[in-house]
């Protein structure tokens, strides 16, 4: 099995590059690809999350499809923290928010503000010894 292909950014690559589609959501019959997965990989920080969640990142495609391409590629390896924030930095710089899809709320969609975001983007994390 392939890993599933990355951007010279880190960035998984959309769906339609490895042959499948994106569709409209439709209840039951679809549901959200997020190309940076697994969900336990982006969950050790608030970065990660954002960039697991942003919007370009999650695409939506009908179920067995969906079953389909995690069958066949190995989840892409996880970006380094500085490629996250290059990323989002660029999306923030574009549309002046972070607009996120909420996890747990199909196809619904937060927006982080500069703000915010500077908030948690200069924290420095605490290196254990």
């Amino acid at each position: 099995m392939n890993r599933y292909p990355v951007d010279e950014r880190g960035m998984a690559r959309p769906v339609q590059e490895m042959g499948f589609e994106s569709v409209d959501w439709e209840r039951r019959k679809t549901n959200n690809h997020h190309r940076q997965n697994p969900r336990v990989e982006y969950q050790r920080s608030q970065i990660a999350r954002w960039i697991r969640g942003l919007v370009p990142h999650v695409e939506t495609m009908w179920i067995p499809e969906h079953s389909r391409l995690h069958n066949q590629f190995k989840p892409p390896v996880m970006p380094s923290n500085s490629q996250m924030i290059d990323v989002l930095d660029e999306y923030m710089f574009t549309h002046g928010v972070l607009d996120v899809v909420c996890e747990r709320a199909t196809n619904q969609i937060y927006q982080v503000n500069q703000e915010q975001y500077e908030r948690i983007r200069n924290v420095r994390p605490i290196l254990s010894r």
